[in-house]
């Protein structure tokens, strides 16, 4: 007769809590162009997006489009529901 071995424990599954870079950094720039009160602000947020290397290309397009539609709203003087 042939003895079984007992498998070994197994290790628990490490869940990541944390969302990605990528999401978190969304999020942020998201929320920093709908807060922005003036054009400089604006403008200064529109680098900081182009520049970063934590968004993925397809978030600084959206969020480049955001930016345009935030100038139109802060040249007007008009606010989007929030």
């Amino acid at each position: 007769m042939s003895e079984r071995r007992p498998e070994p424990p197994k290790a628990p599954e490490v869940i990541n809590q944390m969302p990605p870079a990528s999401s978190v950094a969304f999020t942020k720039a998201s929320q920093a162009l709908t807060s922005c009160l003036s054009m400089e602000a604006l403008e200064l947020i529109q680098k900081q997006i182009e520049n970063s290397v934590k968004l993925m290309p397809e978030d600084k397009t959206q969020l480049l489009k955001l930016s345009v539609v935030r100038a139109g709203e802060l040249k007007n003087g008009t606010e989007t529901a929030k």
